[in-house]
């Protein structure tokens, strides 16, 4: 069972837990100059599965979109969600945790 303890805050508004669109999926793939399958590996999702994200044909569960967003974050990617008119924005870390 997914504990939502753990997850990222939620979008304040909604409640809803907030999933990086896809480009920003593949671009934070690929700054880490990953394949889908050692993303999948890393994550703990199925490679078919961050194929399916990266091209926006498939809805990700709560428990999926935390997985992944958990991985890049342990891999140096920081997603910042939209606020104040600003969109989504990625950046890398250089410091290690």
């Amino acid at each position: 069972m997914f504990d939502q303890n753990l997850a990222p805050a939620s979008d304040a508004v909604s409640g809803i837990f907030l999933v990086p669109p896809p480009p920003l999926l593949r671009a934070a793939r690929a700054i880490l100059g990953l394949t889908q399958i050692q993303l999948g590996e890393k994550s703990g999702v199925a490679h078919t599965t961050v194929r399916r994200l990266e091209q926006s044909v498939a809805d990700v569960k709560p428990e999926t979109a935390y997985k992944l967003v958990l991985a890049f974050s342990e891999l140096g990617i920081e997603f910042a969600r939209p606020a104040a008119g600003v969109g989504w924005r990625l950046s890398l870390r250089t410091d290690k945790r």
